[in-house]
């Protein structure tokens, strides 16, 4: 392993600790034998005398952290079924408030790009940002001609950092894909490598441009949809201009739940459930009819004649015996080595998903606050599912 590789994997235990997020430490292999060595720190205790919840803790440590932690917070975020209220909140945050870099570096990052003083492209530039994600901020604007628009820059530096991180990505897929029994099965390297793609496409805000005037041409007609103009002219691969709008954020707009909430303090009558249940059998009929038999049917057709017609020739080489005599392996033979190998590969599965179900218990109580049945009854399904593994 490379010697900036370890010592980013070291600086991310110490963000852990420095948040008060032990249970993560303590749980990898990699840690143990170091963490005590930060809990002689002053900055670590400093940080851990903070009265802040565990939420916040967390996610002040995934910014501290970097755009590929911040990612996976936003990723994460949006899985409230998975999540305490508490966390999904607190990491929502980082769709859109992440902390600003300052507008100062903002402005020198669009003349480096525009080759020229800013006030020269813009009439006016709004340094106090809009909104901060993990890779990007955006500023308000306004064009010569008067009109608005919205700013998008690149934090400075962005591609080195994310490279960085993406190269400890890189390195824990190749220890996974050696030494993890399901590396091969799971192909860490493939699912880092296709990641690695995805997020340098992001840094490069042409591409982004060139999706949204494409979005744009889909939806000319709509009267559901508007999508923002892109203004070419300026444009570059780390600033993007678009056509300023306002609305209300989709985040802020009601579930069904909330807007049955609301809708029974207007209307005290209203059940969305019985309005919406007719619409989700017609849904389910459709979707188990005979009509629907056929026409998967058909769809598979193809797939289904080709198999049967190997079928007599597989059939007839089960069957028959090799030449001199030697008896080949009959169907029941190799009809059982495969069962064997089935039941392998599923007591494998087994106890995988037992040690998941073990790992959401230890995580459910290290986040949990006040409400820990959750992690018990998952720990002790994984036992239950493991124990069950094992027997097989």
């Amino acid at each position: 392993m490379k010697l900036r590789v370890l010592l980013r994997l070291i600086e991310i235990q110490r963000v852990l600790l420095r948040h008060r997020l032990d249970d993560y430490v303590r749980a990898t292999h990699l840690y143990r034998p170091l963490r005590f060595l930060f809990f002689l720190s002053p900055g670590v205790w400093s940080e851990r005398l903070r009265g802040v919840s565990r939420a916040e803790r967390l996610r002040l440590a995934l910014e501290e952290l970097g755009p590929i932690f911040v990612k996976f917070g936003q990723a994460v975020s949006t899985r409230r079924d998975l999540l305490p209220a508490d966390i999904a909140d607190e990491l929502a945050k980082l769709q859109d408030r992440v902390p600003p870099f300052p507008g100062a570096l903002a402005r020198e990052s669009l003349e480096r790009a525009y080759g020229r003083a800013l006030s020269q492209v813009f009439s006016a530039f709004d340094e106090t940002p809009l909104a901060a994600a993990s890779i990007a901020q955006v500023h308000a604007a306004r064009l010569p001609d008067g009109e608005e628009v919205v700013v998008k820059v690149l934090r400075p530096d962005m591609r080195a950092v994310i490279e960085r991180d993406l190269e400890v990505l890189h390195a824990l897929a190749d220890l996974a894909q050696r030494y993890w029994a399901e590396g091969r099965r799971l192909r860490p390297r493939e699912l880092v490598a296709e990641y690695h793609k995805t997020i340098l496409d992001e840094l490069d805000l042409m591409r982004e441009a060139a999706n949204a005037s494409q979005l744009k041409r889909n939806f000319a007609a709509s009267e559901l949809l508007y999508v923002p103009e892109v203004h070419w002219d300026y444009c570059r691969t780390d600033v993007m201009v678009m056509e300023r709008i306002h609305g209300v954020p989709i985040s802020e707009r009601s579930t069904l739940l909330n807007v049955e909430g609301l809708g029974r303090e207007l209307y005290p009558e209203l059940d969305v459930w019985s309005t919406a249940s007719p619409i989700l059998r017609e849904w389910m009929r459709e979707r188990s009819s005979v009509r629907a038999l056929v026409h998967e049917l058909r769809t598979r057709a193809p797939e289904l004649i080709a198999a049967a017609r190997g079928l007599p020739a597989l059939l007839h080489e089960l069957t028959q015996r090799p030449p001199g005599g030697a008896r080949a392996p009959t169907p029941a033979q190799e009809i059982g080595e495969l069962l064997d190998e089935l039941r392998a590969a599923r007591r494998r599965d087994t106890i995988t998903l037992g040690v998941a179900y073990l790992g959401g218990g230890v995580f459910w109580l290290a986040v949990s606050h006040g409400h820990e049945w959750p992690g018990w009854a998952l720990l002790a399904a994984g036992l239950g599912i493991i124990a069950c593994g094992l027997r097989r």
